[in-house]
């Protein structure tokens, strides 16, 4: 009876390994995309703070030039590459035509997250833009912008 059975537990680690492995891979990459994502908050958020307390980035930013801003997402974001294709960042600044002041402040970050689990990318990942595979990340910030500091 010993020798009939003496494989089965073989067989069985050999069927529950790649599940198990897949789950855990699965895992790291929700710790991931969770990781990116509080990144990316924390660094809008910043930025969108600093536009509105700095009036110089702020009105650039309104004629156009809102590389000052951007490049603060870029200072603040952490665990990932801040000069990455994969990040696109875009300032939007309201401006209130009867007392020609700038009111509203929005900053928007994009990122195509890239998983290391196997298919995940092909089941979920159509949201990027440019036909890139992965999952789309999208945060963004909006802020009144005080009275005094216009």
């Amino acid at each position: 009876m010993r020798n009939k059975e003496s494989g089965q537990s073989l067989v069985e680690s050999a069927l529950v390994f790649p599940i198990v492995f897949f789950l855990f891979i699965g895992f790291l990459d929700l710790g991931r995309v969770l990781y990116f994502y509080a990144s990316m908050t924390t660094a809008v958020r910043e930025a969108t703070r600093f536009a509105i307390v700095d009036p110089d980035s702020l009105s650039a930013a309104y004629l156009g030039n809102p590389e000052t801003i951007e490049q603060k997402v870029r200072d603040y974001v952490f665990g990932m590459n801040p000069d990455s294709p994969n990040l696109h960042i875009s300032v939007t600044v309201l401006r209130d035509e009867e007392t020609d002041s700038n009111t509203d402040v929005t900053v928007t970050a994009d990122y195509c997250f890239k998983a290391i689990t196997p298919l995940v990318d092909r089941v979920i990942g159509e949201g990027c833009p440019s036909s890139q595979k992965g999952i789309l990340l999208t945060v963004d910030s909006t802020m009144h912008v005080s009275p005094y500091a216009r």
